[in-house]
């Protein structure tokens, strides 16, 4: 069964570089590396602030990240290790910027987009 298992996992591995080529081929490899730091974002944070913090997306090189004031100036004073763990090598994401559902009371408070509510 062990063998079957290998056989399945060198199949999905096959794939994946597969996969990797052809988005290179389209002009994607941007997009998949930064989708590749956003999934790397629980793993970088750890489970603690993982539960708390929340990777949004990646625009440009940002990083958008929800969380309240506490947890993004936790998030802010680890800014360049995080940065490290999530390019991975490819220097990809510049930056972690933080959009918070904490401030719906504020009048400047801005939505997920950007739109001033």
């Amino acid at each position: 069964m062990a063998r079957f298992s290998d056989g399945i996992n060198d199949n999905w591995s096959q794939f994946g570089s597969v996969m990797e080529r052809v988005l290179s081929n389209l002009g994607l490899d941007r997009e998949l590396q930064e989708w590749r730091a956003l999934q790397r974002w629980p793993e970088a944070v750890g489970p603690r602030i993982a539960a708390r913090v929340k990777a949004v997306r990646v625009q440009n090189g940002v990083l958008w990240v929800q969380s309240g004031p506490h947890w993004a100036a936790e998030v802010s004073v680890r800014k360049e290790q995080l940065l490290e763990k999530l390019n991975e090598g490819s220097p990809v994401l510049k930056d972690i910027r933080f959009i918070g559902a904490w401030d719906r009371r504020r009048k400047d408070w801005k939505a997920s987009d950007g739109r001033a509510e």
